[in-house]
């Protein structure tokens, strides 16, 4: 049984080319290219659907019939990265619109967020309470993995039943603002962002700030 989870690793494209070499004869190299439908509004309404990458958001690779997670991690600037899976895999991505914005600085994140679907309460019992709300996300397509690497494209679309897009889209606007902030105040770190999103706007809310029934602030680890 492969147990050993990997992490997607970004650089500039040799660098990741480089990196996928190391593994053995058994492992491929799988580029995940991740991207969202953006409908720019124009005087006459909306405009048609265009393809904007879903930058920094984190994506999952695992066997949809036992749930094992191959790899995990960010997406880079291009809403892409790569990761090396065994041969003979079953193997589905999973997009989250949850995202981790870099600062400036090496090694430091800028900010932390996703796009919850659920509604937002006024009060939790925790952390956890608040944490199990999901994130969206979407599926790629089913792969079984060969002995050549494996480019998987994802998307998150309007026109699907539920307008996934819309979460991505609004995932989106906090990657750019927190882009903002960084170039205006390198190193600051800002609060963990999360906004709820609903179709038909049931629980669609701003953010604010979380409470618990004592009517303090919950705080969130920064890696949830």
């Amino acid at each position: 049984m492969f147990l050993k989870m990997y992490r997607i690793l970004f650089a500039v494209v040799p660098l990741l080319l480089m990196a996928a070499c190391i593994g053995g004869n058994s492992e491929i190299s799988v580029f995940v290219s991740a991207e969202f439908e953006k409908r720019p509004i124009t005087p006459t309404g909306l405009s048609s659907g265009e393809y904007r990458p879903a930058r920094y958001c984190w994506v999952e690779g695992f066997d949809p019939q036992t749930g094992h997670i191959y790899f995990s991690g960010y997406l880079g600037p291009r809403g892409d990265g790569i990761a090396n899976v065994p041969q003979g895999a079953n193997l589905q991505v999973r997009l989250f619109a949850a995202y981790e914005v870099p600062g400036n600085n090496s090694g430091n994140f800028q900010m932390r967020g996703s796009v919850k679907n659920g509604s937002i309460l006024d009060m939790y019992n925790n952390i956890s309470a608040f944490n199990d709300i999901p994130d969206w996300f979407v599926l790629s397509e089913q792969f079984y993995t060969g002995t050549q690497d494996l480019t998987i494209n994802i998307r998150a679309l309007h026109s699907t039943w539920n307008r996934e897009a819309g979460a991505f889209n609004i995932a989106d606007q906090a990657v750019e603002f927190a882009s903002k902030i960084a170039d205006l105040e390198p190193g600051l770190d800002l609060p963990n962002l999360h906004s709820f999103w609903s179709p038909n706007n049931q629980y669609t809310n701003y953010p604010r700030v979380a409470y618990d029934r004592q009517n303090r602030i919950l705080a969130q680890q920064s890696t949830d």
